[in-house]
């Protein structure tokens, strides 16, 4: 990643050993943690190659070892957000979307679904989260967590809504139509998608 120039934030095993720019080479486990804060160190050399690293212990004794080419404070912030893209990647393939089930072999075709596929994805989160804030929270389970995600909470409600019988607020019936118009607008508009063929 780095010979072609993507920055790129990664966690790599703790018995990886750092090499500082005097040659000095250590372990993770051979530094001193001030109230579990995080140590930062830049341009330093990792399984031979120059990055910054950002390591901190775990309460179960490991380490959160990540390296990067990124400045080194933002390291920590940027692996957080890899969770959110992993769920993300993790609702596309299963869990109601099931992209990986798709038994398409034209590239065009398969553009197509998956971008269909990723507006339904944004729709269902957009809306899971308009619900917990305006209208329903999630239940919390034992563990402290949420009992679904935000956009497995959407699709629910997606699904409930088009069950017959099935009372929906006016409010909500007129924000998903008002989302359907102006996703149909933007289709029109720039014909970045042909749905047949």
């Amino acid at each position: 990643m780095k010979d072609n120039g993507l920055p790129f934030v990664m966690r790599i095993p703790k018995h990886y050993l750092i090499t500082d720019n005097n040659g000095q080479v250590r372990a993770v486990t051979d530094f001193i943690f001030e109230n579990d804060k995080p140590i930062l160190l830049s341009d330093c050399q990792v399984d031979g190659v120059w990055v910054n690293v950002w390591f901190k212990p775990l309460s179960d004794g490991d380490y959160l070892f990540i390296v990067g080419t990124v400045s080194s404070p933002l390291m920590g912030q940027l692996y957080r957000k890899r969770w959110t893209i992993e769920s993300g990647f993790q609702n596309l393939k299963s869990r109601g979307f099931t992209l990986c089930t798709t038994h398409i072999k034209c590239c065009n075709k398969l553009k197509k679904l998956i971008a269909l596929v990723s507006l339904s994805y944004s729709f269902c989160l957009s809306l899971g989260v308009y619900l917990y804030k305006k209208v329903q929270p999630i239940k919390i389970k034992k563990h402290d967590y949420k009992a679904s995600s935000f956009s497995r909470f959407g699709l629910n409600q997606i699904r409930q809504m088009c069950r017959d019988g099935t009372e929906v607020s006016p409010g909500l019936i007129l924000k998903v139509q008002s989302l359907f118009r102006w996703l149909n607008r933007q289709l029109v508009h720039y014909q970045a998608l042909k749905i047949v063929g």
